[in-house]
């Protein structure tokens, strides 16, 4: 330990020099001209059980308890599916004009959309957490985009999600609707209990219809907000303080470094000659 203190002031100049070089170039490196400040926006939600808007469990006509608001993280991870599928991301590129704000320009379209893309999801993050909940991120160097962006994915998502799971509901609801209409029609040529049997059948249809009519209403959840994506007010990165301490501390380790090699070549080059 001594030997290195004796060796730090026999070269301090050359190591606090370098040191002090690196620092000042880091500080320089950092500044915003340089490296364009990216600020950051974050939104946490949870996926609503599709279940929870089934209409048997609606109309309690299921067993095995009380179905749970929130989706699971298969519930999670479909959704995440859908949010970077291609259709959902070359949207918020056409939405925002992606190309023209991360100053992309190729040969032609195809290229700048997949630059752009590529670009987007370097600046997204998007994770399912520990409590099966969903986390997005976004970076961009303006606070504002970065939020709208969340926003806007998370909008265009849930309006795929919520369509992929509506789907067999329409296609079950305009079947017992042809159902209902055969039925009244047939209605005519009946009489006595034949008819009464085919009116009952007819009213259990309407039911049905209607109760499939209700799950399929718009004014159910299909994501729960915790935390709301807003526009950040101070930078995330880069970190200024951080880059320069570390830039501080290798190299003020890289000069010593090369203080104790030539310190010790010096030893050798002595030890050789005598």
């Amino acid at each position: 330990m001594l030997e290195l203190f004796q060796i730090f002031f026999n070269h301090k100049k050359y190591i606090l020099g370098f040191t002090f070089l690196a620092i000042l170039l880091s500080i320089i490196i950092t500044i915003p001209a340089i490296i364009p400040p990216k600020f950051q926006s974050k939104t946490i939600f949870y996926v609503a059980n599709p279940l929870s808007t089934d209409r048997a469990n609606l109309f309690n006509q299921k067993d095995g308890g009380i179905v749970s608001q929130f989706g699971d993280r298969n519930d999670a991870d479909r959704f995440i599916a859908i949010s970077t599928s291609s259709t959902i991301l070359d949207a918020i590129i056409k939405e925002f004009d992606l190309i023209k704000h991360y100053k992309i320009n190729k040969e032609n379209h195809n290229l700048n959309l997949y630059f752009a893309k590529k670009k987007l999801l370097k600046n997204l993050n998007i994770k399912r957490n520990d409590n099966d909940a969903i986390e997005i991120t976004c970076l961009d160097t303006d606070p504002e985009i970065a939020a709208k962006i969340i926003q806007n994915l998370i909008l265009q998502t849930n309006t795929n999600y919520s369509k992929i799971n509506k789907d067999n509901k329409q296609k079950v609801l305009a079947e017992l609707k042809e159902l209902i209409k055969s039925k009244k029609e047939a209605l005519l040529q009946l009489s006595g209990i034949e008819k009464t049997t085919a009116l009952e059948s007819i009213l259990e249809l309407e039911n049905l219809k209607s109760q499939y009519l209700v799950s399929l209403n718009d004014s159910f959840a299909s994501i729960y907000v915790i935390d709301a994506a807003e526009v950040a007010v101070k930078k995330s990165y880069p970190i200024r303080w951080q880059i320069v301490l570390l830039t501080a501390f290798f190299a003020f380790a890289t000069a010593l470094l090369f203080a104790i090699v030539y310190q010790l070549y010096e030893q050798h080059a002595k030890a050789t000659k005598v």
